[in-house]
């Protein structure tokens, strides 16, 4: 992988609507295709389902954006995860 090649470390991260990535089964092929590539993969999904906030994570009842709130939980999960993974360099660390 040209990633590993250079020394950049890559990771797939899903951040969309619930139903969006079940009905295309999106989530399941890119979780498949991150295993078989050894690429670190986080799914947002459960982590915003388990808010129970639903359309409440939404932008605006008719634009399913996330808001603050779904960002807030993204951006908590994304820097748990790319620790988890050692993703970030020592001068990327902030906590």
């Amino acid at each position: 992988m040209l990633a590993e090649l250079v020394g950049v470390p890559v990771a797939a991260i899903t951040f969309s609507h619930e139903s969006f990535m079940q009905s295309q089964g999106f989530r399941g092929q890119i979780k498949e295709g991150t295993e078989r590539l050894k690429i670190p993969f986080l799914d947002l999904n459960p982590a915003l389902a388990a808010t129970g906030l639903g359309r409440g994570l939404w932008v605006y009842p008719t634009d399913q954006h996330p808001n603050e709130i779904a960002h807030k939980i993204a951006a908590q999960e994304i820097e748990t995860f790319l620790k988890r993974e050692k993703l970030l360099s020592s001068s990327d660390q902030t906590k």
